[in-house]
């Protein structure tokens, strides 16, 4: 919600400074009227989730959550222990199967040329980035995990550079969280700037035809002060000002076209192999190199529909706030503010998958992580 709020304002302070150049153009293209449209309809998503997110929370009343032990013995005991063997297969597993799936796509195909060809791409692959997260966020408190690791943040960094994806972040976000819990700086400083590095190139880069050179990672791993500037600029105006201004440029400018059998198809879970492929191909927009929005799809499909899908995010948004004892969560909360700003600059469907993840990970914590109580 503070999201939807920040980002507004920063996006009616770049539609007033037409001037200042924006991810195309919607400084100039969104007028203050389409502007203001966007934000009363907001304002009742924003509504909607609140009223969401309240009339859920009985419905979790009653439901364990998980038992954790106080904070000195989880940071005392837990950095001795081995980590779980069940967790080291499954995280070894992905990491594996990522692995596999390089290779073979590589030698196939050979290393992508474009943004359309992508050899990470997967529909399970917000599932594995945030058990990759969670399996790094436990690693950091417990002993004989570096290899573990450095083979977590190894994987990451090649969905980041090869893919130019930026849901290899969210394994290095947990790094970065598991190594600020344990207090260890000198982690949490590289891991930080790993973190940038990773954000800049996956926003920016990504456009470049030559973004896989080595003159072009090595540019982007040791910037000047030109790029970092620009480049924090540009994270800026990704990440708030293009959320809302693509939002107004959909749904009171443009205005395509979102049947209610496109509406049915963005949230089916099925497969997108078992489902009308003409359908799937028309949830992206005319130009073909940007989707509607999640937003902007269910208001061109009509009020009921924004209003619906508005609440059921606070359902969800509930859901996972009862992860009141849990460790992770941190890294859910930060999950769901990235599947929000994928839900407005990217299609119902995939937010669709993102929020999904966060459920299941959510669910599965309250079932099946728990420990004892300290005594």
């Amino acid at each position: 919600m503070l999201y939807i709020v920040f980002a507004t304002m920063v996006a009616e302070y770049y539609s007033v400074n037409t001037d200042l150049d924006t991810l195309f153009n919607y400084g100039a293209l969104v007028d203050p009227e389409s502007l203001l449209a966007a934000a009363q309809t907001l304002l009742m998503g924003i509504l909607m989730f609140l009223i969401g997110s309240y009339l859920s929370k009985s419905l979790f009343v009653g439901v364990h959550d998980p038992i954790m032990v106080n904070r000195s013995a989880t940071i005392r005991s837990g950095a001795r222990e081995s980590m779980p063997q069940w967790q080291v297969l499954c995280c070894a597993s992905v990491i594996v199967f990522y692995v596999i799936l390089f290779t073979v796509s590589v030698q196939q195909n050979g290393l992508p040329r474009n943004l359309a060809e992508r050899v990470f791409e997967n529909k399970l692959a917000p599932f594995f980035m945030m058990a990759l997260a969670y399996f790094a966020y436990t690693a950091s408190f417990h002993r004989r995990t570096l290899l573990l690791r450095l083979s977590i943040l190894i994987v990451a960094f090649a969905v980041v550079i090869v893919d130019g994806s930026r849901s290899g972040l969210i394994p290095v976000l947990g790094l970065l969280l598991g190594a600020l819990s344990r207090r260890r700086f000198a982690s949490t400083l590289v891991l930080a700037y790993l973190f940038f590095f990773g954000a800049n190139y996956a926003i920016t880069a990504r456009l470049m035809s030559d973004r896989l050179q080595w003159t072009t990672l090595y540019a982007y791993l040791f910037p000047d002060m030109e790029l970092v500037s620009a480049a924090l600029r540009l994270i800026f105006d990704y990440l708030f000002a293009f959320s809302i201004l693509h939002f107004s440029y959909m749904s009171f400018v443009a205005k395509p076209d979102f049947t209610f059998i496109q509406l049915m198809t963005s949230i089916n879970p099925l497969p997108s192999s078992l489902l009308d492929p003409d359908v799937i191909d028309s949830l992206r927009f005319e130009d073909r190199t940007r989707a509607i929005g999640g937003p902007a799809e269910l208001w061109i499909a009509g009020p009921i529909a924004f209003s619906i899908g508005f609440f059921m995010l606070g359902v969800v948004a509930s859901y996972a706030d009862t992860l009141r004892k849990s460790r992770f969560r941190v890294i859910i909360a930060l999950m769901f503010l990235l599947a929000t700003i994928i839900f407005f600059q990217y299609s119902l469907r995939t937010a669709m998958r993102m929020f999904s993840a966060i459920a299941l990970m959510v669910f599965f914590l309250r079932r099946f992580v728990r420990v004892r109580r300290a005594t």
